[in-house]
């Protein structure tokens, strides 16, 4: 169970990575309240994500 949180934290990471990996530059370089809202839905979807996963994660243990 130990290795559980920084699990959590790393795929959250990853998540956090791989959408603003995918916005496309014209996004990322426009108004700085475009990259709070790019950066804010990051968060929030990869805090779903993970909740998700972990949830799932916990319905299949005896």
């Amino acid at each position: 169970m130990a290795w559980l949180l920084p699990g959590i934290f790393s795929l959250m990471l990853l998540a956090i990575v791989l959408l603003a990996i995918s916005v496309p530059p014209e996004m990322q370089n426009g108004d700085p309240l475009h990259g709070v809202l790019i950066a804010g839905g990051a968060f929030i979807l990869s805090q779903a994500l993970i909740l998700w996963l972990t949830e799932r994660w916990a319905r299949t243990q005896p």
